[in-house]
């Protein structure tokens, strides 16, 4: 309820730009990477580093997937239907991050 809950332009872009410019990037991206590289058998700072030489070729495919799907989510999606339609976006999110994770 930070930014309300409307689905006006300003509202909607917004809600998708602190998603995709500030979650995404500073604590999603990072802790995905560390989690994957302790989970396997290494440490936080491969993941970081691993995280420095890839991050911005996921974060590409992050902002090509979510900021259409978010925007529409917010925007034309009802409300009571945003998790389930979001729960779809993420299961084509999750296919795509087992590529980046090989």
């Amino acid at each position: 309820k930070l930014f309300g809950e409307g689905s006006g332009a300003a509202t909607v872009l917004a809600k998708v730009a602190l998603d995709q410019f500030v979650h995404c990037p500073f604590i999603y991206a990072p802790v995905f990477y560390i989690y994957h590289s302790v989970a396997s058998a290494g440490t936080a700072a491969e993941g970081m580093e691993r995280w420095r030489n890839e991050g911005m070729d996921m974060m590409k495919a992050c902002w090509g997937l979510y900021i259409p799907f978010q925007l529409a989510n917010f925007s034309v999606v009802p409300r009571d239907s945003r998790i389930a339609a979001l729960c779809v976006c993420n299961g084509i999110w999750m296919l795509m991050l087992a590529c980046f994770s090989q």
